[in-house]
């Protein structure tokens, strides 16, 4: 899987930004699969409900966002793997922001009643996702802070 003058470190961030992609989607697709025991609408009116009255708990614009962060990770993942510092800084800020996201979610939000109607699987796997996708961030932001030894950088000119 590395390639010749990539390092390790940017080999297991990429894989890291897909494992966010696809928790970020595999979360997605369980909160579609539960959206009525989650209280989720997905009718033409409740787009324009969300961005007057805030979002529910499934909504077009979390539909939107999740769709497209997943699409940014996966995108990132590649270009880090190509060597791009560019990419490589843009994870690392993505991550960043992830982390601050997830650390605000956590500080600020205030937990729901416990719905006895949903799955005692999918409440394992919510915390379980957490802790992975809190894990994943810190990880990519510590693999990606320092500079890859030459594969990244810019060749030098000779001559």
């Amino acid at each position: 899987m590395n390639t010749p003058g990539r390092t390790r470190t940017l080999t297991i961030a990429a894989i890291l930004l897909v494992v966010q992609a696809v928790l970020e989607l595999t979360d997605l697709a369980l909160s579609f699969a539960l959206r009525d025991l989650l209280g989720g609408e997905m009718t033409a009116d409740a787009l324009a409900k969300q961005l007057s009255e805030g979002p529910t708990n499934i909504s077009w614009l979390g539909v939107s966002t999740s769709v497209l962060v997943s699409a940014i990770f996966v995108v990132l993942a590649a270009l880090v793997l190509r060597g791009s510092t560019t990419a490589r800084v843009a994870a690392w800020v993505f991550a960043g922001l992830g982390l601050l996201g997830f650390a605000a979610g956590a500080l600020f939000s205030t937990p729901a009643p416990a719905n006895p109607s949903v799955p005692g699987w999918y409440l394992e796997y919510s915390g379980l996702a957490a802790a992975l996708t809190l894990v994943a961030y810190v990880a990519i932001i510590v693999l990606l802070a320092p500079r890859p030894s030459g594969f990244a950088r810019r060749p030098v000119p000779t001559g």
